[in-house]
């Protein structure tokens, strides 16, 4: 039986280097993607997605400047405590249309969770807190009436797949 099991690894590991070197390479997401002196990439989860690219993809958790995902939009794959206020270093909407390249805290007005494993809570205050909104994945909609350009941070939870 051990012989067995030496042999099965060896084929286990070739098949999972043939997928690894046959998928198609992922965007890396460099320091300009984020603001000065934010967490950033430390707080990206692992998805084929391009964040902060202006495009509401799968694996990511989007805001938007409009009602009903109208406007610009900004792209988010990880949890961001605070979304900065000044034009300098902000998180600002990327995508075109009405908002792009304002700053997305205290301007949005819908979101869309394109993750497959996380709930998303968008809070009214910077570090989590306040009055908050949650999208469970696949969800979309307009942010509660209280929350509509009062907003400063999200958060994702792994709730698994």
């Amino acid at each position: 039986m051990n012989a067995q099991k030496s042999i099965a690894r060896p084929g286990v590991l070739g098949a999972l280097l043939a997928l690894l070197f046959t998928l198609p390479a992922t965007a890396q997401a460099t320091a300009s993607d984020y603001p000065p002196g934010s967490a950033g990439a430390a707080s990206v989860e692992i998805s084929a997605s391009t964040p902060r690219n202006g495009v509401c993809e799968v694996g990511e958790f989007c805001l938007y400047y409009g009602l009903n995902m109208s406007g610009s939009v900004s792209d988010f794959n990880g949890s961001v405590p605070d979304y900065g206020s000044s034009p300098a270093t902000c998180y600002t909407f990327r995508g075109p249309g009405a908002g792009q390249g304002q700053c997305v805290k205290n301007n949005a007005m819908s979101a869309r969770n394109k993750t497959t494993a996380n709930r998303v809570t968008v809070y009214f205050n910077s570090n989590y807190g306040g009055i908050s909104d949650t999208y469970l994945p696949g969800e979309a909609g307009n942010l509660i009436p209280a929350m509509q350009n009062e907003n400063a941070s999200h958060r994702f939870v792994n709730i698994g797949s």
